[in-house]
């Protein structure tokens, strides 16, 4: 597998912890989407997002009280990636929620487990879960 790309769902008020960690993945060799630093001007954003979100290899879901319980853009995003991880096998690691802060979670990712990324082992537990998603695939 080439570089696997990371789709970031967010909410629009988690911007500045979202760009930090599309920054870390980044410098750990991953290629982050994210729609503020992908989308040039001028393109359609809804078709942007959902071809982004299919070409994807791992999707990020990035939750927050901003988000969780939120109408809006980051719930179809959520369940655009619910539809792509029916494509995948039984054991493929695709969608990973990942909670910004202490928060609840969708009842549509409750099957997911998810990662806290505000724990101190947060990061290594991502990094490792995109790595195993990785080896899962080139099998």
């Amino acid at each position: 597998m080439d570089t696997p790309v990371l789709f970031l769902s967010y909410a629009r008020l988690d911007k500045e912890k979202v760009e930090a960690l599309y920054q870390k993945l980044t410098e750990h060799g991953y290629k982050p989407w994210m729609d503020e630093k992908d989308i040039f001007p001028g393109e359609n954003f809804r078709l942007a997002i959902e071809k982004a979100v299919r070409n994807a290899d791992f999707f990020l879901a990035c939750l927050s009280t901003n988000s969780v319980d939120r109408r809006g853009f980051i719930q179809r995003e959520i369940k655009d990636a619910l539809d792509m991880w029916q494509e995948k096998l039984d054991d493929d690691i695709y969608l990973i929620p990942i909670r910004l802060e202490k928060c609840g979670a969708p009842y549509s990712l409750r099957n997911f487990q998810w990662v806290d990324l505000f724990d101190k082992d947060g990061w290594s537990k991502l990094l490792e879960a995109i790595q195993e998603g990785v080896k899962r695939r080139s099998r």
